[in-house]
């Protein structure tokens, strides 16, 4: 079944309200505080621009936030998606409607290369020296 680009995006236009009472969500509760930090860095589009080399139907930047959030709540391999995959906060975290697969995420990774890595770690040096200097 071919899906349409669009609807593998979710779009996000408020901060989620954090209360601490029992609800029927994961304890990857922390990924709204990341979601709220990275807005007001601008990370996202940061990260578009960064990753403009690299093609997806999911959004490079989507995925490379997908990336954050998989070491945030402990995987260690591409497999443990799929057990994240109806996670609201996960897909939420992302801007994705719809988690991809293992190896759909492994494709989009083995487009890396040393080229398409120095606008990232550009990236990762202009975040650093701007939180050194506030």
């Amino acid at each position: 079944m071919r899906l349409k680009v669009r609807s593998l995006w979710r779009t996000v236009k408020d901060d989620l309200r954090i209360d601490f009472v029992p609800q029927q969500l994961t304890s990857y509760g922390g990924l709204e505080l990341f979601s709220r930090y990275f807005r007001k860095l601008e990370v996202i589009g940061r990260l578009r621009r960064a990753l403009a080399a690299i093609p997806s139907d999911y959004g490079s930047a989507r995925l490379a936030l997908l990336v954050v959030a998989l070491f945030y709540v402990g995987a260690r391999r591409l497999e443990h998606l799929r057990y994240l995959t109806g996670d609201p906060l996960i897909a939420r975290f992302c801007g994705l409607a719809r988690l991809p697969t293992a190896r759909t995420m492994s494709n989009w990774l083995k487009q890396f290369s040393q080229a398409t890595l120095a606008p990232l770690v550009e990236l990762n040096h202009d975040l650093v020296v701007e939180a050194l200097g506030k």
